[in-house]
């Protein structure tokens, strides 16, 4: 997207003329009006053209993950499929074995007599789906590091675009552009709306994206077309919020660090501590890889011996 994004960047001297024109009397306003709309307008509108593309992705995506959770909260052994149907007796004799040593696995509250074959379905279909929908996300929810890769491209034209000095002469655009009082000060700005951004602001649009398209696909199943310009609708609303999303946290720093005024770094605190809860509220409860989420929501290891089942197949 950095063609698009480098091409429509000039909206950004384009919103500063119309907001001059209009809110002149106050400059404050109009650098925080300028970064809100030009970056949200710039950033967000460079990302249209991957919307009919993230539709078919992402659709495909929902699909499957429903698919695979619901095969395995609907498993049980007696209808599992196996290439040599002779196997069936051996695996289930070390399930059998394996489940009556570790009788902590698997335990329905409901069914306290339930034997070893019963207590390893119960445990593929809760605490097994619970432990893949934590380490690979579930349908809505992505982890954070995921959600950082997969904006690489954008996050790479951070160093051209710090250094570079937004496409202008460095010696130039912090006073006759931006209005900072030093060229450092300005690549120092610039530097730090890049890592909120990269850290905080992109990460989070995805997770809101999907959650749109979780709603939408389920909520209008029998409606096609309806549900359709609805997702596309969703993945254009996602890319346009992180723009604008972007675009008024930079207005807040500009604007603060420009004018020195305690209501503008007030405001601007406010709005990182703010990312700062948002990236929680999305992210929150992953896991690393190799741990189980409990039924209470505790994290524990599962310390399961496989080669004792491999062995004998």
């Amino acid at each position: 997207m950095w063609l698009f994004d480098n091409r429509l960047s000039i909206l950004i001297p384009m919103t500063a003329a119309f907001m001059e024109e209009r809110f002149g009397g106050s400059p404050n306003l109009v650098t925080f009006l300028t970064q809100t709309f030009g970056i949200g307008l710039s950033l967000g509108l460079s990302y249209m053209p991957a919307v009919l593309f993230n539709y078919i992705s992402f659709s495909r995506k929902i699909g499957l993950h429903d698919m695979m959770l619901r095969q395995v909260k609907e498993y049980e052994f007696k209808n599992a499929k196996c290439a040599v149907e002779s196997d069936r007796a051996i695996v289930e004799k070390e399930v059998t074995e394996l489940f009556a040593e570790m009788d902590h696995l698997g335990k329905n509250p409901d069914s306290p007599g339930a034997g070893p074959v019963e207590c390893f379905n119960y445990y593929i279909n809760n605490e097994f789906a619970d432990t893949i929908s934590a380490q690979v996300g579930s349908v809505s929810k992505l982890p954070w590091t995921i959600c950082v890769l997969v904006f690489l491209p954008l996050n790479f034209e951070a160093l051209a675009n710090v250094l570079g000095c937004d496409g202008v002469p460095c010696e130039e655009a912090w006073v006759a552009e931006e209005g900072f009082s030093s060229m450092p000060e300005y690549i120092a700005s610039n530097a730090l709306s890049w890592c909120e951004g990269i850290f905080l602001i992109y990460p989070t649009t995805y997770p809101v994206m999907l959650t749109g398209l979780k709603y939408f696909t389920h909520k209008l199943d029998g409606y096609p077309v309806l549900r359709m310009i609805s997702c596309v609708l969703t993945i254009a609303a996602a890319y346009m919020y992180m723009g604008f999303l972007i675009g008024s946290v930079t207005g807040l720093q500009s604007t603060a660090i420009i004018s020195g005024e305690p209501m503008w770094y007030a405001a601007w605190a406010l709005s990182v501590a703010g990312l700062f809860y948002w990236n929680h509220f999305l992210f929150r409860g992953r896991t690393a890889l190799g741990q189980e989420l409990g039924a209470h929501g505790d994290y524990r290891p599962v310390n399961i011996n496989v080669r004792k089942i491999s062995a004998s197949l």
